[in-house]
């Protein structure tokens, strides 16, 4: 299962669900964001950033570059002509506390939130040593790396855990 060039939605689609099963392997059902039915929400996204309109698990491609995983674009080199890598962010947006008609919200509650945020942070990068450890995206000897873990918001009522990570397309 090589990453292709020629097939980013299936690359993103497959990350999405490695994600989602190893955060219920690692963290349990109900960890991951769900509607109000219930059902967990997860999806891939448009463009190289998220919308922050509601809580969800979210995939969307931000880039494909030459050059290896992981490594910096300096003076070009013919290897990097001929190897090409995209880079994917894997997003956990949660609802948080917000000014309202109760006012601002307390130091506790934001301090809630900080954990809420960490808590997810340290989840995605989990779930994605065990899809790579495992081989659970791609095969053995696809290089790899993840590039590293935001920690973004509030905006909007939504916080967000952003982990980047890259892989060599075929």
């Amino acid at each position: 299962m090589p990453v292709s060039l020629g097939d980013l939605p299936g690359a993103a689609q497959a990350l999405l669900e490695q994600i989602e099963d190893a955060l219920v392997t690692l963290q349990g059902g109900a960890f991951l964001p769900t509607d109000q039915l219930g059902n967990v929400v997860a999806y891939l996204a448009p463009g190289s950033t998220v919308a922050y309109d509601s809580a969800g698990l979210v995939v969307n491609l931000v880039t494909v570059r030459p050059g290896a995983p992981g490594q910096p674009i300096s003076t070009f080199v013919h290897y990097q002509a001929m190897t090409q890598s995209a880079q994917f962010a894997i997003t956990l947006l949660r609802e948080c506390s917000t000014l309202n008609d109760d006012g601002i919200p307390t130091p506790a509650t934001i301090n809630d939130d900080a954990v809420t945020s960490l808590t997810d942070a340290q989840a995605l990068w989990q779930a994605m040593v065990d899809v790579m450890a495992g081989y659970k995206w791609t095969e053995p000897g696809v290089p790899i790396a993840i590039v590293g873990c935001d920690s973004l918001g509030p905006e909007g009522g939504l916080i967000a855990a952003r982990l980047t990570v890259e892989v060599s397309l075929s």
